[in-house]
């Protein structure tokens, strides 16, 4: 069992979003449910793949892990 601890909370309009980690996993929750994580990425490769086949388009992706 993962024992996580939130390293952050910041309140977006009503929902609270949470930074919290195990170790090397890191999470950011919105009430309590996983919005992403560093161990699952699949939408960010996806996205740096479209932007690879778009020529004339510079951009700066950041990520969470």
């Amino acid at each position: 069992m993962l024992s996580w601890t939130a390293v952050e909370r910041a309140w977006v309009g009503a929902d609270e979003f949470v930074l919290a980690r195990d170790g090397d996993d890191w999470v950011v929750r919105v009430e309590q449910r996983i919005l992403m994580t560093n161990r699952m990425h699949a939408s960010e490769v996806a996205l740096a793949e479209e932007a690879q086949v778009q020529p004339g388009y510079d951009a700066l992706l950041i990520g969470c892990g």
